[in-house]
Protein backbone atom coordinates (compact mmCIF):
# COMPACT_ATOMS: atom_id res chain seq x y z
CA UNK A 1 0.00 0.00 0.00
CA UNK A 2 1.29 3.18 -1.17
CA UNK A 3 0.59 6.49 0.90
CA UNK A 4 1.09 10.22 0.42
CA UNK A 5 0.38 12.85 2.63
CA UNK A 6 0.92 16.71 1.49
CA UNK A 7 0.25 19.80 3.59
CA UNK A 8 -2.81 21.85 1.99
CA UNK A 9 -2.99 24.07 4.73
CA UNK A 10 -1.64 25.64 8.39
CA UNK A 11 -4.29 22.67 9.68
CA UNK A 12 -5.29 20.58 7.22
CA UNK A 13 -3.15 17.12 5.39
CA UNK A 14 -4.62 15.24 2.12
CA UNK A 15 -3.56 11.79 2.47
CA UNK A 16 -4.10 9.53 -0.51
CA UNK A 17 -3.65 5.69 -0.54
CA UNK A 18 -3.85 3.04 -2.91
CA UNK A 19 -3.76 -0.75 -2.66
CA UNK A 20 -2.56 -3.27 -5.39
CA UNK A 21 -4.89 -5.70 -6.84
CA UNK A 22 -3.30 -8.50 -5.64
CA UNK A 23 -3.19 -6.94 -1.73
CA UNK A 24 -6.23 -6.30 -1.73
CA UNK A 25 -7.33 -9.65 -2.67
CA UNK A 26 -5.03 -11.20 -0.46
CA UNK A 27 -7.12 -9.15 2.73
CA UNK A 28 -10.48 -10.32 1.05
CA UNK A 29 -9.25 -14.17 0.98
CA UNK A 30 -8.32 -13.18 5.03
CA UNK A 31 -11.63 -12.30 5.91
CA UNK A 32 -13.61 -14.56 3.72
CA UNK A 33 -11.67 -17.39 6.08
CA UNK A 34 -12.45 -15.46 9.45
CA UNK A 35 -16.06 -15.32 7.99
CA UNK A 36 -15.66 -19.40 7.25
CA UNK A 37 -14.64 -20.24 10.51
CA UNK A 38 -18.20 -19.19 12.24
CA UNK A 39 -20.51 -20.29 8.63
CA UNK A 40 -22.59 -23.63 9.52
CA UNK A 41 -23.94 -24.91 5.97
CA UNK A 42 -25.38 -27.93 5.46
CA UNK A 43 -23.37 -30.72 3.50
CA UNK A 44 -19.84 -29.03 4.67
CA UNK A 45 -18.21 -29.58 8.22
CA UNK A 46 -17.36 -25.97 10.08
CA UNK A 47 -14.47 -24.47 8.76
CA UNK A 48 -14.37 -26.40 6.04
CA UNK A 49 -16.47 -24.50 3.30
CA UNK A 50 -15.39 -23.94 0.14
CA UNK A 51 -13.70 -20.38 -0.54
CA UNK A 52 -15.98 -19.84 -3.87
CA UNK A 53 -19.24 -20.16 -1.64
CA UNK A 54 -17.84 -17.94 1.37
CA UNK A 55 -17.43 -15.62 -1.52
CA UNK A 56 -21.03 -15.74 -2.41
CA UNK A 57 -22.64 -15.32 0.76
CA UNK A 58 -19.87 -12.52 2.15
CA UNK A 59 -18.20 -11.22 -0.81
CA UNK A 60 -19.47 -8.00 -0.64
CA UNK A 61 -19.64 -7.89 3.27
CA UNK A 62 -15.40 -8.79 3.01
CA UNK A 63 -14.61 -6.30 0.41
CA UNK A 64 -16.43 -3.47 2.82
CA UNK A 65 -14.57 -4.20 5.67
CA UNK A 66 -11.42 -4.99 3.32
CA UNK A 67 -11.58 -1.00 2.75
CA UNK A 68 -12.33 0.33 6.54
CA UNK A 69 -9.17 -1.85 7.37
CA UNK A 70 -7.26 -0.06 4.65
CA UNK A 71 -8.62 3.22 5.30
CA UNK A 72 -7.42 2.56 9.07
CA UNK A 73 -3.88 1.03 7.99
CA UNK A 74 -3.38 4.33 5.99
CA UNK A 75 -4.50 6.84 8.03
CA UNK A 76 -2.38 5.28 10.64
CA UNK A 77 0.45 5.48 8.51
CA UNK A 78 0.12 8.97 7.51
CA UNK A 79 -0.23 9.94 11.10
CA UNK A 80 2.82 7.83 12.05
CA UNK A 81 5.49 8.83 9.42
CA UNK A 82 4.78 12.79 9.12
CA UNK A 83 3.95 13.16 12.51
CA UNK A 84 0.89 14.34 11.91
CA UNK A 85 -1.52 15.71 14.71
CA UNK A 86 -5.10 15.27 13.98
CA UNK A 87 -7.86 17.66 15.77
CA UNK A 88 -10.19 14.53 15.47
CA UNK A 89 -10.71 11.45 13.47
CA UNK A 90 -11.48 12.26 9.58
CA UNK A 91 -15.24 10.60 8.34
CA UNK A 92 -14.30 9.05 5.55
CA UNK A 93 -17.45 7.86 2.83
CA UNK A 94 -16.65 4.61 1.74
CA UNK A 95 -19.87 4.51 -0.62
CA UNK A 96 -22.28 1.41 -1.02
CA UNK A 97 -20.83 0.15 -4.35
CA UNK A 98 -18.74 -3.29 -4.61
CA UNK A 99 -15.50 -2.60 -6.02
CA UNK A 100 -15.24 -5.32 -8.58
CA UNK A 101 -12.37 -8.14 -8.57
CA UNK A 102 -9.09 -7.63 -9.89
CA UNK A 103 -9.48 -3.72 -9.65
CA UNK A 104 -6.68 -1.48 -7.06
CA UNK A 105 -8.40 0.07 -4.43
CA UNK A 106 -7.98 3.87 -3.70
CA UNK A 107 -9.10 6.94 -1.46
CA UNK A 108 -8.65 10.08 -1.09
CA UNK A 109 -9.63 11.71 2.38
CA UNK A 110 -8.31 15.08 4.34
CA UNK A 111 -7.35 15.07 8.08
CA UNK A 112 -8.16 18.32 10.48
CA UNK A 113 -4.77 19.09 11.99
CA UNK A 114 -3.98 20.95 15.58
CA UNK A 115 -2.57 24.28 14.94
CA UNK A 116 1.13 24.43 15.72
CA UNK A 117 2.29 26.95 17.71
CA UNK A 118 5.51 28.37 18.85
CA UNK A 119 5.34 29.83 22.49
CA UNK A 120 6.58 33.60 22.88
CA UNK A 121 8.33 34.78 26.34
CA UNK A 122 6.22 33.76 28.89
CA UNK A 123 8.81 34.05 31.56
CA UNK A 124 8.37 37.09 34.32
CA UNK A 125 4.66 37.83 33.20
CA UNK A 126 3.47 39.30 36.09
CA UNK A 127 -0.27 40.13 37.59
CA UNK A 128 -1.34 42.24 40.52
CA UNK A 129 -3.37 39.83 43.12
CA UNK A 130 -6.57 41.10 43.89
CA UNK A 131 -7.73 38.87 46.72
CA UNK A 132 -9.99 40.41 49.70
CA UNK A 133 -10.17 39.88 53.20
CA UNK A 134 -13.15 37.98 53.84
CA UNK A 135 -16.13 40.43 55.79
CA UNK A 136 -17.93 39.33 58.62
CA UNK A 137 -20.83 39.46 56.48
CA UNK A 138 -19.79 36.90 53.96
CA UNK A 139 -19.31 34.57 57.21
CA UNK A 140 -22.92 35.05 58.35
CA UNK A 141 -24.08 34.57 54.96
CA UNK A 142 -21.76 31.26 54.39
CA UNK A 143 -23.50 29.69 57.50
CA UNK A 144 -26.67 30.66 56.82
CA UNK A 145 -25.99 28.90 53.14
CA UNK A 146 -24.88 25.55 55.49
CA UNK A 147 -27.67 25.69 57.26
CA UNK A 148 -30.16 25.69 54.41
CA UNK A 149 -27.55 22.98 52.55
CA UNK A 150 -27.77 20.73 55.78
CA UNK A 151 -31.43 20.71 55.96
CA UNK A 152 -33.79 17.70 56.25
CA UNK A 153 -37.33 17.44 55.33
CA UNK A 154 -39.87 16.04 58.34
CA UNK A 155 -43.29 15.05 57.30
CA UNK A 156 -45.56 18.22 57.61
CA UNK A 157 -48.82 16.15 59.35
CA UNK A 158 -51.93 17.76 60.59
CA UNK A 159 -50.27 20.97 60.23
CA UNK A 160 -50.04 20.96 56.63
CA UNK A 161 -46.89 22.31 54.56
CA UNK A 162 -45.52 25.61 55.02
CA UNK A 163 -45.08 28.30 53.33
CA UNK A 164 -41.14 27.76 53.14
CA UNK A 165 -41.95 23.47 52.91
CA UNK A 166 -41.44 21.19 49.71
CA UNK A 167 -44.05 18.48 49.03
CA UNK A 168 -43.87 15.72 46.40
CA UNK A 169 -46.93 16.34 43.91
CA UNK A 170 -48.52 15.17 40.89
CA UNK A 171 -49.26 18.23 38.37
CA UNK A 172 -51.46 18.12 36.19
CA UNK A 173 -52.78 20.99 33.43
CA UNK A 174 -56.13 21.12 32.06
CA UNK A 175 -57.32 23.14 28.90
CA UNK A 176 -61.17 23.07 28.17
CA UNK A 177 -61.85 20.39 29.99
CA UNK A 178 -59.12 17.63 28.84
CA UNK A 179 -55.27 16.53 30.59
CA UNK A 180 -52.90 18.30 28.36
CA UNK A 181 -50.02 17.80 30.55
CA UNK A 182 -48.83 15.22 33.69
CA UNK A 183 -46.26 15.05 35.65
CA UNK A 184 -45.65 12.59 38.60
CA UNK A 185 -43.42 12.44 41.46
CA UNK A 186 -42.35 16.49 41.34
CA UNK A 187 -40.93 18.40 44.04
CA UNK A 188 -42.73 21.53 44.63
CA UNK A 189 -43.05 24.10 47.62
CA UNK A 190 -45.36 27.22 47.73
CA UNK A 191 -43.18 29.15 46.26
CA UNK A 192 -41.91 27.52 43.09
CA UNK A 193 -45.34 28.21 41.10
CA UNK A 194 -46.06 26.16 37.87
CA UNK A 195 -45.02 28.49 34.83
CA UNK A 196 -47.98 30.35 33.63
CA UNK A 197 -49.81 30.35 37.48
CA UNK A 198 -49.56 33.64 39.57
CA UNK A 199 -47.07 32.98 42.46
CA UNK A 200 -49.36 34.90 45.07
CA UNK A 201 -52.03 32.46 43.84
CA UNK A 202 -50.00 29.34 44.01
CA UNK A 203 -48.64 30.15 47.25
CA UNK A 204 -51.76 30.57 48.98
CA UNK A 205 -53.28 26.98 47.45
CA UNK A 206 -50.42 24.96 48.27
CA UNK A 207 -50.12 26.41 51.90
CA UNK A 208 -51.54 24.42 54.74
CA UNK A 209 -51.68 21.44 52.12
CA UNK A 210 -51.89 18.03 54.03
CA UNK A 211 -51.03 14.12 52.37
CA UNK A 212 -53.91 13.87 49.70
CA UNK A 213 -54.82 17.42 49.27
CA UNK A 214 -55.70 18.61 45.81
CA UNK A 215 -55.77 22.36 44.72
CA UNK A 216 -56.75 24.04 41.74
CA UNK A 217 -55.25 27.66 40.37
CA UNK A 218 -55.79 29.33 37.36
CA UNK A 219 -53.37 28.93 34.48
CA UNK A 220 -52.20 30.63 30.89
CA UNK A 221 -50.17 28.38 28.83
CA UNK A 222 -47.08 29.46 27.70
CA UNK A 223 -46.46 30.60 24.08
CA UNK A 224 -44.18 27.73 23.77
CA UNK A 225 -46.34 24.99 25.42
CA UNK A 226 -46.04 21.55 23.84
CA UNK A 227 -49.79 21.72 22.62
CA UNK A 228 -50.44 23.91 20.26
CA UNK A 229 -54.05 24.80 20.75
CA UNK A 230 -53.75 25.58 23.94
CA UNK A 231 -50.98 28.41 23.92
CA UNK A 232 -51.95 31.77 25.36
CA UNK A 233 -55.28 30.38 26.48
CA UNK A 234 -56.22 29.98 29.93
CA UNK A 235 -56.85 26.92 32.10
CA UNK A 236 -56.55 25.44 34.85
CA UNK A 237 -53.15 23.43 37.25
CA UNK A 238 -54.49 20.91 39.45
CA UNK A 239 -51.83 19.89 42.05
CA UNK A 240 -52.33 16.81 44.14
CA UNK A 241 -50.17 16.57 47.26
CA UNK A 242 -48.90 13.34 47.83
CA UNK A 243 -46.57 14.07 50.68
CA UNK A 244 -46.42 17.40 52.18
CA UNK A 245 -42.45 18.09 54.59
CA UNK A 246 -41.31 20.93 56.53
CA UNK A 247 -37.68 21.61 56.49
CA UNK A 248 -36.19 21.71 59.44
CA UNK A 249 -32.71 23.40 59.22
CA UNK A 250 -30.03 22.22 61.90
CA UNK A 251 -29.32 24.86 64.35
CA UNK A 252 -25.65 26.37 65.47
CA UNK A 253 -25.30 24.21 68.15
CA UNK A 254 -25.87 20.95 65.81
CA UNK A 255 -23.37 22.38 63.26
CA UNK A 256 -21.15 23.12 66.20
CA UNK A 257 -21.13 18.60 66.70
CA UNK A 258 -21.54 18.19 62.92
CA UNK A 259 -18.26 19.99 61.55
CA UNK A 260 -16.63 18.73 65.31
CA UNK A 261 -15.76 22.18 66.51
CA UNK A 262 -15.44 23.41 70.27
CA UNK A 263 -18.23 26.32 70.57
CA UNK A 264 -19.95 29.22 68.53
CA UNK A 265 -16.11 30.13 67.75
CA UNK A 266 -15.01 27.66 66.08
CA UNK A 267 -17.55 27.35 63.89
CA UNK A 268 -17.20 30.98 62.43
CA UNK A 269 -13.33 30.24 62.66
CA UNK A 270 -14.17 26.82 60.19
CA UNK A 271 -16.49 28.58 58.12
CA UNK A 272 -13.50 31.70 57.09
CA UNK A 273 -11.49 29.50 56.93
CA UNK A 274 -13.47 27.83 53.78
CA UNK A 275 -14.00 30.96 52.05
CA UNK A 276 -10.40 31.95 52.73
CA UNK A 277 -9.59 28.84 50.39
CA UNK A 278 -12.20 29.37 47.71
CA UNK A 279 -11.22 32.87 47.36
CA UNK A 280 -7.73 31.56 47.18
CA UNK A 281 -9.11 29.01 44.47
CA UNK A 282 -11.27 31.50 42.49
CA UNK A 283 -7.90 33.92 42.76
CA UNK A 284 -5.71 31.35 41.32
CA UNK A 285 -8.43 30.54 38.52
CA UNK A 286 -8.55 34.45 37.58
CA UNK A 287 -4.88 34.75 37.34
CA UNK A 288 -4.41 31.52 34.84
CA UNK A 289 -7.25 33.00 32.82
CA UNK A 290 -5.73 36.34 32.76
CA UNK A 291 -1.98 34.48 31.75
CA UNK A 292 -3.82 32.42 29.14
CA UNK A 293 -5.30 35.10 27.72
CA UNK A 294 -2.28 37.44 27.24
CA UNK A 295 -0.51 34.58 25.42
CA UNK A 296 -3.19 34.16 23.37
CA UNK A 297 -3.15 37.80 22.48
CA UNK A 298 0.70 37.64 22.03
CA UNK A 299 0.16 34.98 19.33
CA UNK A 300 -1.62 33.91 15.75
CA UNK A 301 -2.74 31.09 15.23
CA UNK A 302 -4.13 28.99 12.71
CA UNK A 303 -7.51 27.29 13.82
CA UNK A 304 -8.67 24.07 12.05
CA UNK A 305 -11.96 25.03 9.39
CA UNK A 306 -14.87 23.89 11.24
CA UNK A 307 -13.68 24.37 14.47
CA UNK A 308 -16.36 26.74 15.94
CA UNK A 309 -18.92 25.29 14.18
CA UNK A 310 -18.16 22.00 15.48
CA UNK A 311 -17.97 23.21 19.37
CA UNK A 312 -21.08 25.29 18.64
CA UNK A 313 -22.93 21.73 17.61
CA UNK A 314 -21.73 20.48 20.98
CA UNK A 315 -22.92 22.95 23.09
CA UNK A 316 -26.21 22.81 21.08
CA UNK A 317 -26.59 19.34 21.46
CA UNK A 318 -25.83 19.47 25.46
CA UNK A 319 -28.08 21.57 25.60
CA UNK A 320 -30.70 19.64 23.52
CA UNK A 321 -29.75 16.74 26.30
CA UNK A 322 -30.65 19.12 29.37
CA UNK A 323 -33.95 20.21 27.62
CA UNK A 324 -35.05 16.73 26.84
CA UNK A 325 -33.95 15.31 30.27
CA UNK A 326 -36.72 18.36 31.62
CA UNK A 327 -39.44 16.91 29.24
CA UNK A 328 -39.43 19.08 26.42
CA UNK A 329 -41.01 17.42 23.62
CA UNK A 330 -38.49 16.77 20.30
CA UNK A 331 -40.40 18.93 17.99
CA UNK A 332 -39.29 21.76 20.59
CA UNK A 333 -35.84 21.23 20.26
CA UNK A 334 -35.39 22.37 16.70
Amino acid sequence: MQVQVEKTAPCKAHVAFTVPPEEFAQEVRGLLAEAGRGTRLKGFRPGKVPLDVLERLHGKQARQEARQRFVQRAYEQAVSEHELKPFSHPRIDLGEEDLPEGDEFGLEFDVTLRPDIELADYKGLEIESAINPVSDQEVEAALEQVRKNQARPEPAGEEGLPADGMALCKVELVHEGEVVFTRDGLRLGPKTAVPGVAPEAFEQALTGATDGAVVEVPVVFPSDFEVEAARGHDGSCRVTVQQAFRVIEPTREELIQQLDVADEAGLLERVREKLEEANVTQEHQRVENELLGRLLDAHEMDLPEGLMEQQVEQRLEQLRGELRSQGVAEDGLE
